[in-house]
């Protein structure tokens, strides 16, 4: 995909949105939850949101990885992102800022 292309991203996107669990497990899941980052999640004090996604409540659970310094201004966000479907949450995603 040529980064000419005006829709480049919006193609790479939309192929990309959705990942295959599997997929997922076996190639992302290793280089995002390093034991380095696992550590600081679990000795993190976690925040919860509900936020409204297309009219659907999003449950999100907001973990500061990095406090904001001077090496690091923003920080560290990571949020796991849960939707309820017949009584159980479903994990919807994650995302981490920056």
């Amino acid at each position: 995909m040529e980064r000419t292309d005006p829709d480049w991203y919006n193609k790479l996107y939309d192929d990309k949105i959705y990942i295959p669990i599997d997929t997922f497990c076996k190639q992302d899941y290793p280089i995002i939850f390093t034991k380095e980052l696992i550590s600081k999640l679990r000795n993190s004090k976690a925040g919860y949101v509900v936020s409204d996604f297309n009219g659907q409540k999003l449950y999100e659970v907001l973990i500061t990885a990095t406090k904001p310094s001077v090496q690091f201004p923003e920080g560290a966000l990571h949020t796991f992102q849960f939707v309820k479907t017949n009584n159980a949450y479903k994990f919807w995603g994650i995302d981490s800022i920056p």
